[in-house]
């Protein structure tokens, strides 16, 4: 029962995160000029990565301060931040990882072969 009661005391917070983050989600699918099934594949990422992180972020940095607690617009502009950002983490991905497969596998294949993956010489 002690959750019900921590989450009571909490649910404005809830509340608040989850519309920041409804209505930046509308926001960015609204505006992007991206195809349709790649704005919503974004503004759903936005959204998870806000809703996870907003919250914990404005609790540690309040308790950071000497009052031990922010104020609570703060945690708008914190959901914001993460909603915009967490919209290009697919993208950023999307263009990392092959890259750093394709390295690690070269080195892995050079190390065994003694040839380099890449070098088509």
């Amino acid at each position: 029962m002690q959750i019900f009661k921590n989450l009571e005391e909490h649910i404005e917070h809830i509340a608040l995160v989850l519309l920041v983050t409804a209505l930046s989600m509308i926001a960015y699918f609204l505006t992007s000029p991206q195809p349709p099934r790649e704005r919503t594949k974004s503004a759903f990422a936005g959204g998870v990565i806000a809703g996870v992180l907003s919250y914990p972020t404005w609790a540690l940095i309040g308790s950071m301060t000497p009052s031990g607690h922010l104020h609570v617009g703060w945690l708008t502009v914190i959901i914001f931040i993460y909603s915009v950002s967490g919209q290009f983490i697919p993208e950023f991905l999307q263009s990392v990882i092959p890259k750093l497969a394709k390295k690690l596998f070269n080195r892995s294949y050079k190390a065994k072969t003694g040839e380099d993956f890449e070098d088509d010489h």
